[in-house]
């Protein structure tokens, strides 16, 4: 057997990551329809899936 250890991500600096990354898309898209080039409807369509996991 190998004595190689796999390196755990803690769990408070992985949910400020996901923190981070779901902020960046919601930011992304919230551009996007600021910019008229997407509706309220539409974001509503993009952004929720990505904030629900």
């Amino acid at each position: 057997m190998s004595d190689v250890r796999e390196y755990v991500m803690p769990a408070p600096l992985r949910a400020v990551q996901i923190l981070l990354l779901t902020l960046t898309l919601a930011g992304i898209v919230s551009m996007l329809a600021l910019s008229d080039s997407l509706t309220a409807y539409g974001q509503g369509e993009m952004m929720a899936p990505w904030l629900l996991v």
